[in-house]
């Protein structure tokens, strides 16, 4: 089996993705889009790793195309089937999840298709499982709506999270009012999965957002000592409890005592 199409369109892949690689290395990109910036960001170890498997992709499509390789066609179309049921994860991501398109992934999505359509006009009706992998995973993509976190006003000086049966939480609300500190109070469970996606599992939690000063500070004694250090109050003012123990902090999800 020899298509020069086939040919052509393995080839240009290979260089696209090759290109893309050597660029890298010299903290570039053929494309430099937000949304190649997101993507890259958003893959759990490098995108280096998405970018050599489709290098090795399009060698095997070349490979498959000019050799001689029993049920090479076959092989093919069943490559080029698996290729597009994975742009169909890459591409609903970038459509329906970050709203922000990577011209590279675009790219190379549409060789794939070419590639796929050249087989399609070849009697490769294999493909065609392809094409409907795809549309399956970019309609699951456009169904299934994201849980998107409730975020912090992070524009506010000082945001206090807080969990409304946590006494050391009400303490330090107490003492802020009591002292004229302005703070912006969020309840814990209105942004549950930010803290998670954080690893934050304690109450009350102050976010500094001065400019400049960035901080997170995690419970009461560190809170109301941040108070002290920044308003001179005297620590006989500010402290009007002792505690008892060396816990001053609850955790979230489980009742406080």
């Amino acid at each position: 089996m020899k298509d020069r199409f086939v040919t052509f369109f393995g080839a240009l892949g290979i260089i696209l993705t090759l290109l893309e690689l050597v660029l890298k290395l010299f903290n570039s990109r053929l494309c430099s889009t937000q949304g190649c910036i997101l993507i890259s960001q958003s893959v759990r170890y490098t995108d280096n790793i998405i970018v050599i498997g489709g290098l090795i992709v399009f060698a095997a499509i070349l490979i498959l195309n000019i050799g001689k390789i029993r049920n090479s066609s076959l092989i093919l179309d069943q490559l080029l089937s698996v290729s597009l049921s994975a742009e169909g994860v890459f591409v609903g991501y970038q459509f329906f999840r970050m709203k922000h398109i990577c011209l590279f992934c675009i790219s190379i999505f549409s060789i794939f298709v070419i590639l796929a359509l050249i087989r399609l006009s070849k009697k490769g009706f294999y493909v065609i499982w392809g094409f409907v992998s795809f549309g399956v995973i970019l309609f699951l993509f456009y169904i299934l709506k994201p849980q998107t976190p409730n975020i912090p006003p992070l524009n506010k000086p000082l945001v206090l999270i807080y969990k409304q049966s946590c006494p050391h939480c009400e303490e330090v609300i107490t003492q802020a009012k009591k002292h004229k500190i302005n703070i912006c109070t969020i309840e814990a469970d209105s942004c549950a999965s930010l803290l998670k996606s954080l690893n934050i599992k304690e109450v009350p939690l102050l976010i500094i957002n001065k400019k400049n000063e960035k901080k997170i500070i995690v419970g009461e004694r560190n809170i109301l000592q941040y108070f002290l250090n920044k308003k001179n109050i005297p620590s006989n003012n500010l402290y009007n409890s002792v505690f008892k123990d060396k816990k001053d902090f609850c955790t979230i999800g489980e009742k406080c005592k």
